[in-house]
C-alpha cells in the first residue's frame, strides 16, 4: 500500500523522513514515498510527482509551524483527497501544534492527528483498515507499542521552528528552496520560454496556455517571481509582461523540461 508523505520546510521534511523509515516498522505492507527521496534520478520531476498524486489512496500531511500555511501542503492535500474517485484519505499529523493553530486553511477541513501515543496509534489503525489486506488490530497494537518510544525520540530531536522560518527553509515535497515547488510553475516556466522574448506573455495568456484560472496562475507568477525565475515588465498602457530569466533557463535545461 503506498502512502504519500507531504511536507514543506525542513522541519516538516525532517519528519516526513522519519515517518518513511519508521511507517514500515509498524506496517510491513506500506511502501511510504517522500518525493525528496523516492523520485527516480533522470525523470520528469512534475510529472512523476503529479503522477503520484493522482494515484495514491493515503497522504499523511507532516505539518509543523512553519509549513501550515503552505501552498504546497496544501495543494497536495486537495489533489490526494480528489484521487481515486474522491475515496483517498488525507491525514494531517501535527507537531509542534494544535488543531486550533489551523485557523482557516483548507487542511483544517481534515480529521487531525495530534503527535501523541493515542492519537498517533489511532492514525495507524486508520491505515491499516483501508488496507487492502489490513493487518489483525491486535497485532498492530502490539507492533506500535514496542515502536512509539523510537518515533517519539526521533521527533523530538528534530528543532522545530516557527512559523516565520517557512521562508528561510520552505521546499516541495521534491525540491530545493531555491527551486519551483508545483508542477503549475514548471508549466508557466515552459510557456514563457517558448513564446521568448519577442513575444512576452501577460497572466492572462499565461493562463489559457496552462488551461488554468487568473487567480491561480498570477499566485504561481508571482511566486516565480519572488524565486527569481521570472523577471517581470511593466507597462502604463499593458498588462505586464513575463520573461524568463537566466536560472529560470538553466532550471529548465538540466531537468530535461526543454
Amino acid at each position: 500500500m503506498d502512502i504519500f508523505i507531504s511536507w514543506a520546510g525542513r522541519d516538516s521534511h525532517a519528519v516526513a523522513l522519519v515517518l518513511r523509515r519508521w511507517l514500515p516498522e509498524v506496517l510491513p505492507f506500506v511502501r511510504p514515498w517522500v518525493s525528496s527521496e523516492d523520485i527516480r534520478k533522470g525523470t520528469r520531476w512534475s510529472d512523476e510527482l503529479w503522477g503520484r498524486l493522482r494515484t495514491t489512496a493515503y497522504c499523511i500531511v507532516c505539518l509543523t509551524p512553519g509549513a501550515v500555511r503552505s501552498p504546497w501542503v496544501n495543494f497536495e492535500a486537495g489533489a490526494v483527497a480528489r484521487a481515486v474517485g474522491g475515496q483517498a484519505h488525507v491525514s494531517p499529523l501535527l507537531i509542534g501544534m494544535s488543531p486550533g493553530d489551523l485557523g482557516g486553511v483548507p487542511l483544517a477541513m481534515f480529521q487531525c492527528t495530534e503527535f501523541s501515543e493515542f492519537d498517533v496509534e489511532r492514525l495507524v489503525r486508520a491505515v491499516n483498515a483501508v488496507a487492502a489486506t489490513p493487518v489483525p488490530q491486535s497485532q498492530v497494537s502490539l507492533s506500535f507499542r514496542r515502536r512509539w518510544a523510537t518515533l517519539q525520540d526521533e521527533i523530538r530531536r528534530i528543532d522545530i521552528g516557527s512559523a516565520d522560518e517557512l521562508e528561510e527553509g520552505e521546499a516541495s515535497g521534491a525540491k530545493a528552496a531555491d527551486d519551483p515547488v508545483h508542477p503549475i510553475e514548471d508549466r508557466i516556466l515552459e510557456q514563457v520560454a517558448e513564446s521568448g522574448d519577442d513575444w512576452p506573455m501577460d497572466v492572462e495568456e499565461i493562463a489559457r496556455a496552462i488551461s488554468q484560472n487568473h487567480v491561480v496562475t498570477r499566485h504561481y507568477v508571482d511566486q516565480l517571481v519572488r524565486r527569481g525565475f521570472l523577471r517581470e515588465q511593466r507597462s502604463a498602457e499593458s498588462p505586464s509582461t513575463y520573461f524568463t530569466t537566466s536560472a529560470a533557463r538553466a532550471y529548465l535545461v538540466e531537468h530535461g523540461l526543454v
